[in-house]
């Protein structure tokens, strides 16, 4: 199978008669399905659906998806990073013919000046796969809000008060959908928290200035690495320097009377908080990806019979599709040449004709020992390849 979507990394090490390193690539796409609904991208068989704002995904025909789900980032004002939006991934989820699923993109919280918390983001869904919106971040005297992922703690208007982060994962979901918000310690200035992230919990504020917020999660569903759901950055007033937003949109925080930045749209990023304004949360989004109905379907799997030179690459043709084969092959090289055969230095053949589904092999001889090599299945029908 060929993709970019998400390798499999079935990385090999071998001692004494060491060969290298090989990596069967495989595009982990779920299938069968034929839908409409959202802005909607073909790569190699692969559709992918992106709702950017609210719709409805039309499932024409049945089986399973991958989807991802991001919910709206929290706001900020005068204090501390707004929260990331929840972060939710399923694989093989299972659908219905005949059904139309409801879609909805979270907004991201509202910030700017005064002394309230900032604004809760939206929920996003899937029908019933639900991400949180990021929790607010604290205002002044005032704690982070709950949320996908919590805002960070608020601004304090005297030495001595402690304002901790909202609680991420809320409402609790396994696996987490985002963590807590950092705290703002009871010094001068307001070093206030940095919001939750979907990888990570918002940083604390220190003496060395607001916290940073989250980092969020990569996801290549959409057909390239993406990463979503940071957290905002924390503000200070006059001590260190304002903590930047988490990697996946997340605003930076703001440093004296500037004003934080907001999170970056349909990323569900926290936004950041200042002392003259905070930023806006970022929108969330939903992505729903499939193999198309009647494609075949092609897995490379681990090497074996591994040798100081040659070694087997393995694969397994899951399925023929609902047309004849008119290819199944191997392509394999020192680089990985991603969807482009072009860009891989070889391609072994399997004679297509009565093909059906099993395990697939090819016995390769010749290799360089102590060399990476990357190795993809693919198949092919009338309805296209993968």
């Amino acid at each position: 199978m060929r993709g970019t979507f998400q390798h499999m990394q079935a990385q090999m090490h071998w001692t004494g008669a060491l060969l290298g390193i090989l990596i069967a690539v495989g595009n982990s796409a779920s299938g069968g399905v034929s839908a409409v609904g959202g802005a909607l991208t073909q790569i190699n068989g692969i559709c992918i659906h992106t709702f950017r704002s609210n719709g409805t995904f039309e499932v024409l025909t049945g089986g399973t998806v991958d989807v991802l789900v991001v919910g709206g980032g929290g706001g900020a004002r005068i204090g501390g990073g707004g929260g990331a939006g929840g972060y939710v991934y399923r694989t093989n989820f299972a659908i219905p013919s005949a059904t139309s699923i409801v879609v909805t993109v979270g907004a991201g919280g509202i910030g700017g000046a005064g002394s309230d918390p900032g604004g809760d983001g939206g929920s996003s869904s899937f029908g019933d796969i639900v991400a949180g919106g990021g929790g607010g971040g604290g205002g002044v005297n005032a704690a982070g809000r709950a949320g996908g992922s919590g805002g960070g703690g608020g601004n304090n208007s005297a030495v001595g008060p402690v304002f901790t982060g909202g609680a991420g994962n809320t409402p609790a979901l396994t696996p987490s959908q985002g963590n807590n918000g950092g705290t703002t310690p009871g010094i001068g200035c307001s070093p206030t928290g940095g919001g939750g992230g979907a990888a990570e919990p918002g940083a604390n504020g220190t003496s060395s200035g607001g916290g940073r917020g989250g980092n969020g999660q990569t996801n290549s569903i959409s057909g390239a690495a993406v990463v979503y759901a940071g957290g905002g950055g924390g503000s200070t007033w006059c001590v260190g320097s304002a903590g930047l937003g988490g990697t996946g949109g997340g605003g930076n925080g703001a440093y004296s009377t500037d004003v934080g930045e907001s999170g970056a749209a349909n990323t569900g990023g926290g936004g950041g908080g200042g002392n003259n304004g905070g930023g806006n949360g970022g929108s969330g989004i939903v992505i729903v990806r499939y193999l198309q109905a009647g494609m075949p379907d092609v897995s490379a799997l681990a090497a074996t019979n591994i040798a100081y030179t040659s070694a087997a690459f393995n694969g397994y043709l899951n399925s023929t599709g609902d047309a004849p084969l008119t290819a199944v092959g191997v392509y394999w090289g020192t680089n990985d040449g991603q969807t482009v055969a072009g860009n891989w230095g070889h391609t072994n053949l399997f004679d297509p004709v009565a093909m059906e589904a099993g395990p697939l092999a090819t016995n390769i001889a010749g290799l360089l020992p102590g060399t990476r090599y990357y190795y993809s299945y693919f198949a092919r029908n009338e309805n296209g390849e993968i």
